[in-house]
């Protein structure tokens, strides 16, 4: 097969660039790198990184433990609050969270590396088969958990931990849920997912039922009158239809499956993707679609956002690993093509920038927008031109991902990009109250969590 053949197709690449291409992001350190990285750590008094963690994780003990030689003891820190803590270290935003409230930041603007701390410790115990774990005494009690994704996972370990008998129901053929199909080819390799799910069932007392789906092969009734508790950890199954001309067409994937189907491939090269690529989207399942569609051999890779940078869902660090990754296989990579409303645009006429002649329409009944301000950034317009017809639904749910065919389009340029895949988000909460009086508008609470550590940085 042609890298550069028009069409969507598979084995676009040889076999040692799709190695090279889905190796590991970020490896583990060796032991000197975590000794050096370990040591530039303050083990603050009340520290904002352990704040900052949504698992409350003693982050300056665990550091404190590499530091002296004992990454096993550093692993029995993190596994008490986060017995996930190996995946979580490999797709964590820690540049968000722990790594930002770090305060080396302050005098140096680079924190300690967290993350990567952290998996160099999980990973030592992991590999060691070390079981911090045994389980009590039974009591006697069955637990029933449904769905055996990580909230699912760990639930049944917590409960196994404290002597009970877990039955986790899963309608997939795989446990891991998220960790399994969720998380893109290049962020997690040598099917690490499933080594984590093997590890934390290694405790015992917990059974695993594939293939089994609530409200299909049993009901919510069905377990309570079996089990002495249920569970529910269920998940965001599914993404949201568009409801418009073309999605149902062949070559029409949401990016959801779209990662899925490349993590359970056990030969990549059979992954088809089109030459010319459009992700329509700006959040972290946008970013991870448009780099698995560059690394599995496409030449163009366009990301296209509605709105300007600033507003885009996927962090930073994100965006700059996407163009970084996208761009030293092949050149062609684009990113923040935004479309926006002018304040000169009626109502129902939407401008989409880097794209000539395209023609964004609205529904029947369009929302009325107050004019937005228009975005400097100077974007350099997309050749060759496409055109999309579309209709954005402003009080739809959070996300969706779906995939329009190039065929779809109109003009002479339709036959000229093979996919195009979409990634759509709900409005600013400013622009929802407008939409609807009733919603009130309300602060992120990250953002408030980002500005209350800084606070505290600043005041020592």
């Amino acid at each position: 097969m042609e890298r550069l053949e028009t069409g969507i197709h598979a084995g676009r690449l040889s076999p040692a660039e799709y190695e090279a291409n889905f190796s590991d992001l970020h490896p583990r350190l060796d032991n000197h790198e975590a000794l050096v990285a370990a040591d530039r750590c303050y083990f603050c008094y009340d520290a904002p990184c352990m704040t900052a963690c949504p698992t409350s994780i003693d982050i300056p003990l665990f550091i404190r433990q590499i530091s002296t030689g004992n990454p096993i003891g550093s692993a029995k820190t993190i596994f008490d609050q986060n017995i996930l803590g190996g995946m979580c270290a490999r797709v964590c935003p820690t540049e968000e969270l722990c790594e930002q409230a770090c305060v080396r930041n302050t005098a140096e603007e680079r924190p300690v590396e967290i993350g990567r701390l952290q998996r160099y410790a999980t990973d030592a115990a992991m590999q060691a088969g070390k079981q911090f774990y045994s389980r009590a005494e039974p009591t006697g009690k069955t637990i029933a958990v449904v769905g055996a994704g990580p909230a699912g996972l760990a639930a049944a370990h917590r409960l196994a931990v404290k002597g009970h008998f877990v039955t986790i129901y899963d309608a997939r053929e795989k446990s891991g849920g998220l960790n399994e199909y969720g998380i893109a080819t290049y962020k997690t390799v040598d099917d690490f997912a499933q080594k984590e799910v093997d590890y934390v069932l290694s405790i015992g007392g917990i059974e695993v039922r594939h293939g089994q789906l609530l409200g299909r092969d049993f009901s919510l009734s069905d377990l309570q009158a079996q089990y002495d508790g249920v569970f529910l950890g269920i998940g965001l199954a599914g993404v949201n239809a568009l409801r418009i001309e073309g999605e149902n067409l062949a070559g029409v994937d949401d990016a959801v499956d779209f990662i899925a189907a490349l993590r359970q491939a056990e030969d990549k090269s059979e992954i088809a993707v089109g030459r010319r690529v459009v992700v329509l989207g700006g959040g972290m399942t946008a970013i991870d679609a448009a780099v698995q569609a560059k690394l599995l051999g496409a030449e163009e890779v366009t990301i296209c956002y509605r709105r300007g940078k600033e507003h885009m869902n996927a962090s930073e660090f994100e965006q700059d690993l996407a163009s970084s990754r996208a761009s030293s296989s092949a050149t062609g990579w684009r990113r923040n093509r935004s479309c926006r409303r002018t304040a000169k645009s009626p109502p129902s006429r939407w401008n989409i920038r880097g794209f000539s002649k395209a023609a964004w329409s609205v529904p029947a009944k369009p929302v009325s927008l107050p004019p937005t301000r228009s975005s400097r950034r100077s974007v350099r317009p997309l050749t060759p031109p496409v055109s999309v017809r579309c209709a954005w639904n402003l009080a739809a749910s959070p996300l969706m991902a779906k995939a329009i065919p190039r065929s779809t389009a109109s003009g002479p340029a339709a036959t000229a990009s093979s996919a195009v895949m979409i990634s759509r988000f709900l409005p600013s909460p400013t622009v929802a109250t407008r939409l609807n009086p009733s919603i009130a508008p309300i602060r992120s609470s990250r953002s408030g969590c980002r500005g209350c550590l800084k606070g505290r940085m600043n005041n020592g």
